[in-house]
């Protein structure tokens, strides 16, 4: 269910209910999110709600398992989320018409580009893929206020983290067998980097998987650029529709070197730095 508070509307709430099946316990759960830009689209037959570019937090959470007599017998919280996906049989119609009476509000204009690239910084409400954030690096190359509107006039990195258990992809190759390595563990930082600036109608989200094992970290022209060797970084790419869908990511293959933007190059390889020596120093 879904329910739009205030008049004019100030507040999204969204109820999900699940039986568990025999023998398990019911759950409800509801989101709530300001309306401040929330907007609605259909992708692969699901209605999603996405939280607007406006509210950083996205959807806040809370679950309540329940018994065999409808009553509460936990409650907890869940993680933030930038969007939540709903099952429904016309999800075209829907979306249409939650966005009408979203836009029927005082000041409610939604950026579904801009949405779309918050919701990934946000993240999907899955714990397993929550990792350590490498915040020096973004406060380096994205000043706040930038980070904030997500601008459109350049490429801009969006989130960093870092991964202590990541191994290498199929990309991957031995640079000079050409043996596969991939599975090989190396710790790596995966760097997050959002293009509003291609189409007016596209943006692009960019992860580059980037070993710690650089060879050269050259600095300067706006840009960090970690080199390898051999083909070491692994690249995927999401397209953002104008309704604000993002389509499932796509490998674009391995390079040897890569242009990470940066406002303060210097500030940016040392974050970079920092976190190679604390690996080596375990941890």
């Amino acid at each position: 269910m879904v329910r739009l508070n205030g008049d004019p509307v100030d507040t999204v709430l969204i109820d999900a209910a699940d039986d568990g099946g025999a023998g398990e316990d019911g759950t409800l759960r509801r989101f709530y999110a300001r309306a401040d830009a929330v907007h609605a689209f259909a992708y692969e037959g699901e209605l999603y709600i996405q939280a607007g570019h406006t509210d950083r937090d996205g959807f806040d959470g809370r679950v309540w398992l329940l018994n065999d007599n409808g009553e509460a017998s936990f409650s907890g919280p869940l993680l933030s989320r930038g969007r939540i996906a709903l099952p429904c049989d016309d999800a075209y119609s829907a979306a249409e018409l939650f966005n009408d009476v979203i836009a029927s509000g005082d000041d409610l204009v939604a950026d579904p580009i801009r949405a779309a690239v918050r919701a990934f910084e946000i993240g999907d409400g899955v714990p397993e893929w929550e990792l350590p954030r490498v915040d020096a690096l973004v406060s380096a190359c994205t000043p706040d206020a930038a980070l904030a509107d997500l601008p459109s006039d350049a490429p801009f990195v969006l989130t960093a983290e870092y991964d202590a258990d990541a191994r290498l992809g199929e990309e991957i190759v031995h640079d000079m067998s050409g043996e596969s390595l991939a599975g090989v563990a190396e710790p790596m930082v995966q760097v997050v980097i959002a293009d509003l600036t291609d189409t007016p109608d596209y943006g692009y989200i960019r992860n580059l998987s980037i070993p710690l094992s650089w060879s050269f970290l050259p600095q300067g022209d706006g840009a960090v650029s970690p080199v390898f060797r051999f083909e070491a970084i692994e690249t995927r790419e999401w397209l953002i529709e104008a309704n604000g869908a993002r389509l499932h990511g796509m490998g674009t293959g391995a390079v040897s070197d890569a242009s990470i933007p940066c406002a303060d190059p210097e500030a940016g390889a040392a974050a970079l730095q920092a976190l190679r020596e604390r690996e080596i120093a375990g941890g």
